[in-house]
């Protein structure tokens, strides 16, 4: 009875909520006699060591206490019991316990479910004491980074060095030219830098980005004097040779893809296709929604004021900006339809056909490097990064998910398979297997469309409405609302397995931009419908022809777009207040559901015809900006990364958080902070290094 009597006191620690029932209903039976064995020894501890294990546990819902000092003690570790409250369902309530070492999980369950009867979903989690030694896959993939740090800095090494010797090559062929036995030619030729300062120096020597050529700016020199022998006397510009030098060898060749200046370059360089300019400030923004959308979804676990949250928050107006940030991902998958759809067809006016090998190798080739070395560091590296109440689930996810599912990530079937959209390996990367599905079966479309432009509009038209109707009729039968809340209420993510990565759902959006690009290109091959005066204006701004469009088409259009695009974000308010909620069978439910990603490209498109056009007043200067180009560039290598970030950074708390706007806007700013830095390294020491050796590798098709 004594073990009894102190396995009851033990209980009293871990009574975790005003709902636990009376201490006598504990389960002594079914716990394990080394837990009891631990509870007797309490007796024998002192008074100080045992209050600690009450001292660092919570103690109530929602309270973690001190697992640091939890885990420092020799005879305890530290669980974390989680379980669903009556009335918030959709919120995994969590409670920290410092418990004996030998009280496993399974017992730790055993008396919650006695002590805590009215709650559901019960578990508890024990986390073992920290190892600070790294395996050896960790060391493996620490060393495959080290090695790409490596071929980057061997590469700017060799092409600064290239750069400084077609430097000298270039002052010295200069200075024959003047006269080859002139002490002037002397002088140049091998004593120019000592006759200048450094201020003359940095005169002469400018770095050109965009270009990929030196060349030498030759003057007229007057006769010369010991005075002139100061003055800069050429222009000799530094910037990046081509990779197919005929004197390089293939490993320089190699090593130059890896030069982070080349890359950088290429990073900064201003867009190659000046109409299209916009879409570059459409994916930064676009990048920065999935953000902030991704910043609730990844730290909602942690926070300490859910019911607040239910109650008062996302019955706010802006919190529509978060529940549907979801439409982000549409603005993408409008982006990749328009730019497949124009590229694709220009290639077919030009070339009268696709070759379909280099078509689908490109797009392997340019994605599954970057995809490949986030999941390997995802899966070996990432999960012995941290330390905290939440690290030991997040690393035990990610290496049972990755160890079962890796292949299906890099097979673009993950959105398939499997089934549970929270046992991916990456679960964010559905986007890049339904990115693929639809660019294999672009090709498909586009010809067709080349061919026979009314049967090419048909096909896309039956693909569209057999879409729209699929995806309505699939969420009334599954009784899905357009609460972004009412749908996480199950806690099985079943609408995001069944609904929301599925490529059916996501079509319309695609075919919305192959569509704008279709259109584009008619307008562009139709003379009849320029201006002189756009062609007058445009020669002497040296841009692109401006299409001919009256000021009020352009404010009707761009009317429209917006209003559609803030309707499809803010237009689903009212399902937030008390007692207005849409029901799944009510016709504003079924309507937005079959129709609102449909509906949203299709403002995008409004809007962004007008820009493509060369208008759009203030809209087109904003989008246009050439600070938006960099930034558009790392998108790829920032979606892959900002869910590790934020996870490694989330994770290795030890304390919630309060919810409310500064600090929703201060996490979302150091997450964009940090996934954007990390996002560069991917692109310096993957991305672009992938897409210079497709150049060497690849035939490439002209």
């Amino acid at each position: 009875m004594a073990s009894n009597t102190l396995y009851i006191l033990f209980l009293s620690i871990i009574c975790v909520s005003s709902l636990a029932q009376p201490i006598s209903q504990a389960p002594v039976n079914a716990v394990s006699p080394q837990c009891l064995a631990d509870v007797v020894a309490l007796k024998n501890m002192s008074y100080i060591d045992s209050a600690l294990l009450v001292l660092y546990s919570g103690h109530g819902p929602q309270q973690l206490g001190n697992y640091d000092e939890c885990q420092d003690l020799s005879a305890a570790h530290y669980c974390v019991f989680k379980y669903l409250l009556p009335g918030l369902e959709f919120y995994t309530v969590q409670t920290g316990v410092c418990a004996p070492a030998n009280c496993s999980d399974s017992d730790l369950t055993a008396v919650g479910s006695a002590l805590l009867p009215n709650t559901t979903k019960l578990s508890v989690m024990c986390i073992p004491k920290r190892n600070t030694e790294f395996p050896a896959q960790a060391i493996v993939m620490l060393s495959i980074w080290g090695l790409l740090a490596l071929l980057c800095t061997l590469g700017a090494t060799v092409e600064w060095r290239s750069m400084r010797l077609k430097q000298q090559r270039e002052v010295d062929q200069f200075a024959m030219e003047l006269d080859p036995d002139s002490e002037a030619a002397h002088l140049l030729s091998v004593q120019a830098d000592s006759y200048q300062t450094q201020s003359e120096k940095d005169e002469a020597t400018v770095i050109v980005l965009p270009k990929s050529t030196m060349s030498v700016s030759k003057t007229v020199l007057a006769p010369m004097s010991p005075s002139s022998y100061r003055r800069p006397v050429a222009s000799v510009k530094m910037v990046p040779p081509p990779i197919h030098t005929e004197d390089s060898s293939k490993f320089v060749k190699f090593l130059l893809c890896f030069s982070p200046i080349r890359n950088l370059s290429r990073l900064l360089a201003p867009s190659s296709e000046p109409n299209l300019s916009a879409l570059n400030g459409l994916r930064s923004f676009s990048m920065l929604w999935i953000l902030l959308g991704h910043t609730i979804y990844y730290s909602s676990f942690m926070f300490d004021n859910p019911i607040h949250i239910l109650k008062v928050i996302s019955r706010q107006f802006e919190f529509q900006i978060i529940a549907n940030a979801n439409y982000a991902v549409d603005s993408f998958f409008y982006m990749t339809g328009f730019l497949v759809g124009y590229l694709t067809l220009r290639q077919l006016i030009k070339h009268r056909k696709i070759p379909l090998v280099l078509y689908y190798l490109h797009r392997v080739w340019r994605l599954t490097p970057p995809l490949l070395m986030m999941i390997l560091t995802l899966w070996f590296l990432s999960p012995y990064l941290g330390n905290g109440p939440w690290w030991y689930n997040f690393k035990q996810t990610q290496l049972r998910n990755c160890n079962a599912n890796w292949w299906a990530s890099l097979l673009y079937i993950n959105n398939f398979y499997p089934t549970d959209f929270m046992k991916q390996c990456g679960e964010w990367t559905w986007f890049s297997a339904v990115d693929m599905q639809f660019y294999i079966i672009s090709p498909i479309i586009v010809y067709t469309y080349y061919r026979n432009k009314k049967l090419g509009l048909a096909l896309m038209g039956v693909m569209l409405s057999a879409t729209l109707i699929a995806t309505g009729i699939f969420a009334f039968q599954k009784r899905y609302t357009v609460n972004v809340l009412d749908l996480q209420e199950s806690s099985d993510f079943s609408f995001m397995s069944e609904f929301y990565e599925k490529p059916w759902t996501r079509l319309p959006a695609y075919l919305v931009g192959m569509l704008s690009a279709f259109i584009l290109i008619y307008i562009e091959d139709n003379p009849d419908l320029k201006t002189r005066a756009a062609v007058k204006w445009a020669e002497k701004h040296h841009e692109p022809v401006k299409r001919h469009l009256p000021w009020w088409l352009q404010t009707l259009l761009l009317t429209v777009g917006l209003t559609i695009i803030l309707s499809c974000i803010f237009g689903t308010y009212s399902s937030f207040q008390p007692g207005q909620a849409w029901t799944y069978d009510d016709a504003r439910t079924i309507l937005w559901n079959a129709f609102g990603r449909f509906g949203f490209s299709c403002g995008l498109a409004f809007m962004m015809h007008v820009l493509y056009m060369g208008h759009g007043f203030f809209i087109n200067r904003i989008l246009s900006w050439d600070a938006w180009s960099p930034i558009a560039r790392l998108t790829y290598s920032a979606y892959l990364w900002h869910p590790v970030v934020m996870q490694l950074i989330l994770s290795n708390f030890k304390t919630l958080v309060h919810y409310d706007y500064w600090t929703v806007a201060c996490y979302f700013l150091a997450f964009s902070l940090g996934s954007y830095i990390v996002a560069l390294g991917s692109f310096l020491l993957i991305e672009r290094p992938i897409m210079n050796l497709e150049s060497l590798v690849l035939p490439q098709h002209k």
